[in-house]
């Protein structure tokens, strides 16, 4: 463990000591949302995972046209310069 990871350690279990129970359900609360936000799997769903799954099958299946980046932006400059303020 580092130094600073250390010392962050200690700072937080000095103020956890006077905590409140409830404040200590808050503190936990927000750790948990903390370390699910870390994990992939809180991220993405199954729903999520299948349908970047199909979408990647259909491109290599040549089922869509996919575009390359210079075409995006070259579609996105033709729409802005065509379109009237």
């Amino acid at each position: 463990m580092k130094q600073a990871e250390k010392n962050l350690d200690e700072e937080i279990s000095k103020y956890f000591a006077v905590l409140t129970v409830h404040q200590k359900e808050v503190l936990l609360d927000v750790a948990k949302t903390f370390a699910s936000d870390l994990r992939p799997e809180g991220i993405y769903t199954d729903e999520f995972l299948s349908e970047v799954s199909k979408r990647t099958s259909d491109l290599e299946n040549e089922i869509v046209k996919g575009f390359t980046w210079e075409e995006v932006k070259s579609e996105a400059r033709r729409a802005l310069k065509n379109e009237k303020l």
